[in-house]
């Protein structure tokens, strides 16, 4: 039988280790959630490139607006890619 003291330390280890595991999985879940967010916007990065080569009948204002497109689609693969950077 453990003293009060002994119990209490228990308790208090015990608690601490679950409280780990919780933030484990969050963080593995986080991980997952920035990894799909990094593939989707890396995914629209590369589709919006195909597209400004490919498309010859684009007019200059149109490869514009798709390279602004691209840009933002870059700046979020970025972004994802910081806090995943973060939570690792």
């Amino acid at each position: 039988m453990y003293s009060k003291s002994e119990a209490h330390k228990y308790d208090f280890l015990e608690k601490n280790n679950s409280l780990d595991s919780v933030n484990k999985k969050q963080k593995e879940e986080k991980s997952k959630e920035f990894s799909k967010d990094l593939e989707s916007s890396l995914t629209m990065v590369k589709d919006i490139q195909k597209i400004i080569n490919n498309c010859s009948h684009l007019s200059e204002e149109q490869k514009w607006d798709y390279c602004n497109s691209q840009r933002y689609f870059m700046k979020q693969f970025l972004r994802n890619l910081n806090k995943k950077s973060n939570i690792d």
